[in-house]
């Protein structure tokens, strides 16, 4: 039950899509074990590793934007010297071997709403923007600005703003 708090807790604070629940329970899990202390005194990462955890404020968090480079193949030849390397993606999880799970934010936009899903170590995390949390606001303007201008011009008929909606 305490995981299921925690990962709805993330996911509430990055608006991230609820198909990505799975993700938002086993990343808050491996955070946890890093940060919250046991009966001993100490955390269950320190416990099990023999070493102190990363601090807080160094790990990832989820739901959070990142910029990260995917390997490059001989046979990608589209990438010319000066295009940019780093791709714009979110964090939803840890990998194996200290690697990232990263949706690829820019195939997500551009795909509307298919995630691709990349994992890779090297990773440039910005902890403080959130984008899911971003396009879910400029989404929610939009239709509070929608109900407003129809509202505005809908002088001829007097309907309520449920009336409103349907119809669109």
């Amino acid at each position: 039950n305490e995981v299921l708090s925690g990962a709805r807790g993330v996911m509430v604070q990055a608006m991230v899509p609820y198909r990505l629940w799975l993700h938002a329970c086993v990343m808050w899990t491996k955070s946890a074990a890093m940060t919250k202390l046991n009966r001993k005194g100490i955390t269950p990462y320190e416990d099990l590793m023999g070493r102190a955890p990363p601090k807080p404020e160094n790990i990832a968090k989820f739901g959070s934007k990142c910029w990260y480079l995917e390997p490059s193949t001989s046979e990608d030849s589209s990438q010319r010297k000066f295009d940019p390397r780093g791709k714009e993606g979110v964090i939803i999880g840890f990998g194996p071997m200290q690697s990232y799970q990263i949706v690829d934010w820019t195939n997500c936009m551009h795909t509307r709403g298919e995630m691709r899903i990349v994992l890779t170590r090297n990773v440039r995390l910005v902890p403080t923007e959130y984008p899911f949390r971003t396009q879910t606001s400029i989404a929610v303007s939009r239709r509070s600005l929608d109900v407003v201008l129809l509202r505005l011009f809908d002088t001829t008929h007097r309907r309520g703003v449920a009336d409103i909606l349907d119809d669109g």
